[in-house]
């Protein structure tokens, strides 16, 4: 049990749905990571084009699998 559970970069968060902060370095590489693709976003593309939200809707997606994929799993009620 300990073993799959050092597995998840992500563990589920006790006070509501969704994560809680990364319990390994790659859960917070990957924070940084976020962070630094949205500061890009926002300091290099214009706000209001088209590029900026599909920047931003793409930024999400792949936050969302990464969430999926390395999060800890919900229990099956």
């Amino acid at each position: 049990m300990e073993d799959q559970q050092r597995k998840f970069w992500f563990p589920l968060n006790a006070n509501g749905p969704g994560w809680s902060w990364p319990c390994r370095w790659q859960g917070w590489a990957v924070l940084v990571l976020i962070v630094l693709a949205a500061t890009g976003i926002t300091l290099y593309v214009p706000r209001g084009s088209a590029s900026f939200y599909a920047g931003l809707v793409a930024l999400l997606v792949a936050v969302r699998v990464v969430f999926r994929l390395k999060g800890e799993p919900r229990a099956p009620k």
